[in-house]
This record gives structure tokens, sequence and C-alpha cells, in this order.
């Protein structure tokens, strides 16, 4: 999301500019799509569900509900470590995700389409699901679909990638993380696929079908550290509430302020890099926000696991420049095209 405003942020546009056309109805479903993969309004649900524990899962019992019937675990091919393959960038990121996930083996067909869940973690806020798709028929090579919804989370932003592994085999990782600060024990998730988009140049074709997936989920033991420090500069305000720590990661909760008198535009939106004092540089991702406007937000990021032997961590907000008119950009000290605040600075407890 904060991508999103970014982009936004850099635009210098005139409303009274624009004219409304009328626009086809491809565009109009992948506007749809798109938005549904960004901010979902939970749903009420009503299925029959499957407990899933957070231990090696050898087999499974057949429930007859008059619902559509998974298949073993047995019957899913090895695919290895989807949320590695995940990290374009090898940051690391996702290094510790496999061996603290639960592995699902949940498998669902329809219309000629097999949709596998094969491992999901839950850190409390984000939920992240790696899965395989086996077809009759090509997706073409980015098929969308319907992100999955968290039981009393009403504002969810997440994110979907499914890639072209070859003519009929597909993998997808999916996150959806609570937007509005819920902070959960357990994650009762369902995944409603219903459809799939497939895009073929400016055409698009909907395939629909029947994929349910039901199941919870734990969160792991957490550690939170309430910390409320403040850094700030200029008219620019930024302050960590509080660190929540698992054991394959932390998330850093934090706030922005922007006063509406700046010169600074509004939708600029501070991002945070970590480093603790034995100078390791920790990989990130944002989970999204929300606030009364988006000069006044509440983020949250999570960052890899951190080094057992850190006494401290160096928390550094920045801001892009290209938020802030360029004959203001030299009153503040940058890097990188981006505008850098204090250091906050936090003391690990072991």
């Amino acid at each position: 999301m904060k991508d999103i405003y970014q982009l936004l942020s850099r635009l210098e546009v005139d409303a009274e500019a624009f004219e409304e056309a009328e626009v086809d109805e491809v565009e109009t479903t992948r506007v749809k799509t798109r938005l549904k993969q960004s901010i979902r309004q939970q749903q009420p649900v009503r299925r029959t569900k499957r407990i899933v524990a957070a231990a090696v899962i050898v087999g499974f019992s057949t429930v007859a509900a008059g619902f559509s019937f998974p298949q073993a675990a047995s019957q899913i091919p090895l695919i290895g470590n989807l949320f590695t393959y995940f990290d374009d960038e090898k940051t690391g990121f996702y290094d510790d995700y496999k061996v603290h996930s639960t592995p699902l083996g949940m498998v669902e067909e329809s219309n000629g389409i097999k949709v596998m869940l094969n491992d999901a973690i839950f850190d409390g806020e984000t939920a992240t699901l790696t899965f395989t798709i086996h077809s009759d028929y090509d997706l073409g090579d980015h098929p969308l679909t319907n992100q999955f919804d968290i039981k009393g989370v009403h504002a969810l932003g997440g994110s979907s990638e499914i890639r072209k592994v070859n003519a009929r085999e597909y993998k997808g990782m999916m996150t959806g993380s609570a937007l509005e600060g819920e902070n959960l024990d357990i994650a009762d998730i369902t995944w409603d696929v219903g459809s799939f988009t497939v895009y073929n140049g400016e055409n698009a074709k909907e395939i629909k079908g029947d994929w349910q997936f039901d199941f919870t989920i734990a969160a792991p033991d957490r550690k939170t550290k309430v910390v409320n420090q403040v850094s700030q500069l200029g008219d620019v305000q930024v302050m960590v509430d509080k660190v929540i720590s698992t054991p394959y990661g932390f998330t850093i909760y934090y706030e922005q302020s922007i006063e509406e008198t700046s010169s600074i535009n509004q939708e600029s939106t501070v991002d945070l890099t970590v480093k603790d004092d034995l100078g390791n540089v920790y990989a990130s991702q944002g989970n999204g926000g929300y606030g009364s406007d988006l000069a006044h937000m509440n983020w949250s990021t999570t960052f890899t696991k951190l080094d057992p032997n850190a006494t401290k961590i160096f928390i550094t907000p920045t801001l892009d420049t290209a938020g802030i008119p360029k004959s203001k950009i030299a009153d503040f000290k940058t890097g990188n095209g981006k505008v850098i605040l204090e250091d906050i600075v936090i003391e690990v407890e072991k």
C-alpha cells in the first residue's frame, strides 16, 4: 500500500483538468480484481472448518458435510521452499519462514484446476500462504484471484503473486495484514478462491470454480516491547510505539504525522531502516497501515530475525525527497534520495 501512496505523491495533477470517460468491461474487471487484492472488507464465514495443528501433518480424515473433499497430503508433489522462491532479490527475508510455518496439505479441484495449499505462517498480524496450481489449460503468465479473509479483521491489506512455472503449473504466495492494529493469537482463515482472471493482452477471461479452504493457525509466542520514542525533523514526526518479536523476525509499529502547514507533501510516507550495534542491516517488508488521513498514519513493518548477539537496534526513519520542494531539500540531511531523521535507539531485551 505504501508503494501506491509513494507513487501518487510524486504526481502533480490538477483534478479539474480531468474529464470522466467510459472504460470497457476488461478494464473494469482488472481494476476490481486489483482492488480486492489490496483491501478486503471481512465477509461473514459460515463454512465447515478444518483445524490445522502447528506440527507435521501425516494424514487427514474426511467428514461428509456437503462440501468438496480436500485430498490427502500424500497426493501433493514435493515443491520445495516457496517462501524463498519468491525472494527474487535474495534479501533473506523469508529464510526462516519455512521452518516456522505450518504444513497444510490441503487440495481442492474444480473445473479442471487443482489448487494445493502448502504452508501458512502467522505472526499475530500478517498471515502468509504458499500454494501451487495445476491446470488443464493455460492460465496465462500471472493469473489473478481473490484474497483470503481473517475472521475479526475488518480491513485487510495484502498482496498476491502467481507465477507460471510451465505450461500447466503455477506457484503462488499470498499475504494479508490487519490494517487497524489487531494482534491475534489465532488466525481463523477462509480462502474462497472463487475464480481466476486470465489476461491475454487487453482481453480478460474469468474462470469460475469451487475452491474453498478453511483453517486456523496459531501465532508463535511473542515478546512485546513498548517504546513510545519520537524522532522529529521540522514538520515531520515519527513515533515508534512498540516492537513485537517472533522466533523468525520482529515487527515495528509506528506513527507518522506531517503538519497541515508543512511544505512537505502530506501524502509522503515514512519508511524505516534498521541496523544493530554489530553492523547488521535487516531486510524488511511493509504491512500497510491505517489513519484518519494520509498525513496521520499508523504503519507496521516486519524485519528479519534479530541477531542473538545484538544489544541495540538503531531505527532510522526516512522520507522520500519526491514529496519535498526542491528549494527545501537543502534544509534536510539526505542520502540515497531520502530525507533522514534522527535514529531511535532501542535496547534489546534478552
